[in-house]
Formats: structure tokens, sequence, C-alpha cells
């Protein structure tokens, strides 16, 4: 019974990357008009719609007793990765919590969608891929290692952002 539970919370990793990388790149219903607010509200829903589904598949997977295994090795590994991510869940949890303005910092503001409940997206999204993601004994691994692909995406956005900063900076145009 685990094995299928795992078998099944794989294939939902697989179906959730598929629309992740194929439909929501291709996804644009009015071409350009309005297309990052299109693709966030895609985005929204397909984050809700897995976790609706996914959530109750993985709370099963970890309920079931294990076979032969203790508790700890069926939970796995503890990473550097694991815990920065928690980590920055919790920073937005005391920022979410701090705020005066809850509505608008749990969905984002109009035109910035970037609230809690996003970050919690991407919190959510790395540990079902790093805890559920398999790759058959191939000579080609599409991820090799999902925590490192997360890791080094986040780093390299990080410091693309950084480096245009100063190309992009508008706030002698607009009040902050």
């Amino acid at each position: 019974m685990k094995h299928i539970m795992r078998l099944i919370c794989g294939m939902g990793v697989y179906l959730f990357l598929f629309c992740l990388v194929v439909v929501y790149s291709l996804y644009a219903p009015e071409g350009y008009i309005q297309i990052a607010t299109h693709k966030y509200l895609f985005f929204r829903k397909l984050c809700l719609i897995t976790a609706g589904v996914m959530i109750p598949l993985i709370t099963l997977y970890y309920i079931i007793p294990p076979i032969g295994k203790s508790w700890r090795k069926m939970i796995g590994h503890i990473s550097t990765t694991d815990i920065y991510m928690l980590l920055f869940l919790l920073v937005n949890i005391i920022s979410f919590l701090g705020t005066k303005f809850p509505e608008e910092a749990l969905w984002g503001t109009s035109g910035w969608d970037m609230g809690f409940a996003v970050h919690v997206f991407f919190v959510g999204i790395y540990f079902f891929i790093s805890r559920f993601y398999f790759s058959p004994r191939a000579p080609y691994y599409p991820i090799p290692n999902p925590r490192a692909a997360f890791s080094y995406g986040g780093s390299i956005s990080y410091i693309l952002m950084g480096a245009f900063e100063p190309v992009f900076d508008l706030s002698d145009r607009y009040a902050v």
C-alpha cells in the first residue's frame, strides 16, 4: 500500500511539473494583454488544485505505518536547503502576522501578486518535488537533484534580480 501511495504521489509530481513547465509557458488566453495577471491566476489555480488533491494523499502516505523502516528514515534526511526553506516560511509567517494590511499581504497587490500565499506555494512546491520526485534509472535524469535545482535556481534568480536592480529602479517616477 505504501509503495502504491508513493507511486501516486510521484505521478502527481510529474503531472504538476508538466502543467507548470509546458502548459503554463504556453498559457496566454488573450495574447499579451494582461498576460502577467492571467499567468498568475493560472499558477494560483494550479497550486490550489494540486494542494487540494495531493495534501490528503501525502497525509495518507505519511500516516500509513512504515513496513520495516523507522519513522526517521521514512521522512527522509533533512538537508540544509530544507532548513532554509523552513526558515524562509517562518520569516514569511512572522511578516504576514505583523502586517497592517492582511488582505493585501495574503494574495499581493494589484500588479504585484507576490503575497504570503504565493510564498507558501513556493515552499510547498519545493517539499512536494524534493520528497516525491523520482526518476527511473536511466542515463539521463531530467532533474538529478531537485533540492539542488531549487537552491541553484533561487540563487541565480536572486543574483540576476540584484544585478539588474539599478537598471529597473523606478522609485523616482512613483511614490514609494
